[in-house]
Formats: structure tokens, C-alpha cells, sequence
């Protein structure tokens, strides 16, 4: 799902372009549009949804202000 990694840091994400993610453990993410400053905090134990926060955060980097 990304094209690029950095020290615990996951950039060029491909569902979601624009944005880099930090990994944590299970399901925690934390994600930045560096287009527009918005982010996605999620906490959670498993991950069987994450490609489904990476299309939430995908369409919150598109929504109008």
C-alpha cells in the first residue's frame, strides 16, 4: 500500500495520495494530508479495516473547508 518509508513513518500511501502515516501497533494510525494540514487518529487492535480509514482519510483531504 505505500511506495516510500521513513523511521516509523509510511509515506506516498496509494489509496490515499498526499498523505504519510505513522504505524503503531494493531490498528493505531495516525495520518497527515500535507496538502492541506487534516488528520486521521485512529485507535484500535486489529487492522482487518485499515484500507478502510485510508479511504476516509483519502475523502477528508478532498472535502471543502
Amino acid at each position: 500500500m505505500f511506495g516510500g518509508y521513513g523511521y516509523l513513518m509510511w509515506t506516498e500511501n496509494t489509496t490515499a495520495p498526499g498523505t504519510a502515516w505513522a504505524t503503531g501497533w494493531g490498528g493505531q494510525r495516525i495520518g497527515w494530508n500535507y496538502g492541506n494540514d487534516r488528520m486521521v487518529v485512529v485507535f484500535s487492535s486489529r487492522e482487518a479495516w485499515i484500507p478502510e480509514v485510508y479511504e476516509l482519510a483519502r475523502d477528508w483531504g478532498v472535502v471543502a473547508r
